[in-house]
């Protein structure tokens, strides 16, 4: 038996993310302070948060 949790997470202003990026900080230049990041700005399929306090649980999923 496996489970899987689903949750429903505030994501913010999205940035695209890299290697060594650190969220939660104005990168120099920009006047955006980013919260989390994305692996495509205009079709995102991964989303990345640093704080778990970013993430509600709502559904736990049990499969086999």
């Amino acid at each position: 038996m496996r489970q899987l949790l689903l949750c429903l997470v505030t994501v913010g202003t999205s940035c695209l993310g890299h290697k060594g990026l650190l969220l939660g900080r104005k990168p120099r230049g920009d006047e955006h302070t980013y919260t989390s990041a994305v692996d495509d700005l205009s079709n995102p399929e991964i989303f990345v948060v640093p704080k778990g306090e970013q993430a509600m649980p709502i559904y736990v999923i049990h499969y086999k």
